[in-house]
């Protein structure tokens, strides 16, 4: 029951956001094609950005994270920012 009431909560905010939820399961892996795209952006990403700073990784990656969210999508042609 407590699962059904947070579920209708949550529903009822998607909808007056006017947004649409789409669910995936493990049974469903093609829906998350676009989760699939955006990680292997970021890696690409993080390898160039990385190259020889292996051991200054983690220093990169407000660069990598500017830089992603700069970047307008083939989509919709607009970026994060």
């Amino acid at each position: 029951m407590y699962r059904k009431f947070i579920s209708h909560v949550w529903l009822i905010l998607w909808n007056k956001l006017g947004t649409h939820l789409k669910f995936s399961t493990s049974y469903h892996p093609q829906m998350d094609g676009q989760i699939k795209v955006t990680n292997r952006t970021l890696g690409t990403l993080l390898r160039v950005l990385v190259k020889k700073n292996v051991k200054r990784w983690d220093g990169l990656l407000s660069h990598a994270k500017f830089a992603y969210n700069r970047a307008p999508s083939k989509a919709m042609g607009l970026s994060p920012f």
